[in-house]
């Protein structure tokens, strides 16, 4: 029985033990205009991360639609069993729907597991969930732009065990890029590709590495070990391109992280490019290695040089700028995550810019571009009540179209004794539906999942919904 056939059987049984308002299927009915002024969160349990910042994306407006899907992972109510959600808003009628069971993740105890969704070209949405260096999982809906109904895929278990999933749509493919794994000591960059999708059913290619730091030091002595890849968002360009980000780990256990590096993936040759297009790697020759992936893609390195930071975060703005936000500092010690932005602007990377002080290496960060043609930038700096290793307040800072930031602010203090994370940019995002963020549990253990709030804010006002 493949992994998917488990699935099936775990999502009826989820379906029929009722265990309370938030353990499955459909949970709230759809909602009228006037709801718009209720509450500041959108879904209110939340397992002990709702979504990763780095598995992307986990918010995505369609404009053919015109409406925004949201997926996260929370408890089924079956046990210690944490299942994929999904939620929808039409910005036409302004209304929300009900929130809807996807599929149940093989993680129990382990956040990794979180979902990310992208739309094909017939309408069907894709999420994919549930590794951590094991098996890729994958639903998707029956019908075309109707999120009331799943199917359960089969599993596939690309390179040894993958983590991460980063889905995108081209053309009439989708196109998932992964972290794989090598070595205990390697793991590098995957891409799954769709060999054929029709009705929603896929048909996979065979997967490959694209790019590999391998298990060779790299680090500062004593600072490091072989090589994790950590993908930050991308975007699709141009039709047929992949634009994404991306930083080196290390896989001790310190997690070392840094620096920035650009791909460019071309879908119709299948080649990889440099940012300024300088250097492209043709896809009989991949995957991009040492030197050549610090040679030729690099674009941040990181400033402190016996230190690190976090996974960059990408967008392009109205001019089709690309802006990028990284963290940097010493391991240890407080007060020491700074985060900075660059942007390429004019045929240069500005100097980078310090936005805020974070504290900690482990809160994340994302910035989106709001209407007017400037960006936005949120992130999470920790407060000084809650000393967690993550997590804390949500702050942000917007950046005009001449390119002038306002103001670092304070936008959500801790509340309810839980601290925020993972925010996001709305893939598409409109001005109702930017970013999103949550609270965030410090540990995984299935003991502690469920209650988490999660929150999508536009450019003046939270995407408000019912209890």
């Amino acid at each position: 029985m493949d992994g998917g056939s488990n699935c099936r059987m775990s999502y009826r049984a989820a379906l029929q033990r009722n265990r309370g308002p938030h353990s499955h299927g459909r949970v709230h009915g759809p909602v009228p205009p006037s709801a718009l002024l209720g509450n500041e969160y959108f879904a209110d349990n939340g397992a002990t991360y709702s979504w990763y910042t780095n598995t992307f994306p986990a918010a995505v407006h369609d404009p053919i639609t015109n409406k925004t899907w949201f997926t996260w992972e929370q408890p089924t109510g079956v046990g210690i069993q944490r299942g994929d959600y999904v939620r929808v808003f039409n910005h036409n009628t302004q209304t929300w729907s009900s929130i809807y069971l996807a599929c149940i993740t093989i993680a129990t105890d382990d956040s990794h597991g979180v979902p990310s969704l992208v739309r094909d070209y017939q309408g069907y949405w894709h999420i994919f969930h549930g590794p951590h260096t094991s098996t890729l999982q994958h639903a998707v809906t029956a019908n075309p732009d109707d999120p009331t109904a799943w199917n359960v895929r089969p599993t596939i278990t690309p390179q040894n065990g993958v983590t991460y999933p980063n889905p995108y749509a081209v053309g009439n493919k989708l196109y998932v890029f992964l972290r794989g794994k090598l070595a205990a000591d390697d793991l590098p960059l995957v891409l799954l590709p769709t060999a054929s999708l029709n009705n929603g059913v896929e048909t996979w290619g065979t997967p490959f590495t694209v790019a590999d730091y391998g298990n060779i030091s790299v680090w500062p002595s004593g600072q490091g070990a072989g090589s994790r890849w950590y993908q930050g968002a991308g975007f699709v360009r141009n039709s047929t391109e992949i634009h994404f980000v991306n930083t080196r780990g290390s896989v001790d256990g310190q997690e070392f992280r840094r620096d920035v590096h650009y791909l460019i993936y071309d879908t119709v040759t299948g080649n990889v490019l440099n940012f300024d297009r300088s250097v492209t790697t043709l896809a009989v020759n991949l995957p991009i290695v040492e030197p050549d992936l610090d040679n030729f893609y690099r674009i941040v390195t990181q400033p402190t040089a016996s230190g690190g930071g976090n996974i960059p975060f990408l967008c392009f703005d109205a001019s089709d700028n690309p802006h990028v936000l990284f963290s940097d500092g010493p391991l240890t010690g407080t007060n020491n995550q700074k985060l900075y932005h660059v942007a390429f602007v004019a045929g240069a990377w500005t100097t980078p810019y310090q936005l805020g002080t974070m504290n900690t290496r482990f809160s994340e960060y994302a910035i989106s571009p709001v209407s007017g043609g400037g960006v936005v930038a949120y992130w999470t700096q920790r407060n000084a009540n809650f000393l967690t290793d993550a997590g804390g307040d949500i702050w942000r800072a917007f950046r005009s179209a001449a390119g002038v930031w306002g103001s670092s602010e304070l936008f959500r203090a801790v509340q309810d004794g839980l601290t925020y994370n993972e925010p996001q940019m709305v893939l598409n995002g409109t001005s109702q539906a930017r970013m999103i963020f949550t609270q965030i549990h410090q540990s995984d253990a299935g003991s502690g999942a469920g209650g988490l709030k999660m929150f999508c804010v536009g450019d003046s006002d939270y995407l408000r919904a019912p209890s």
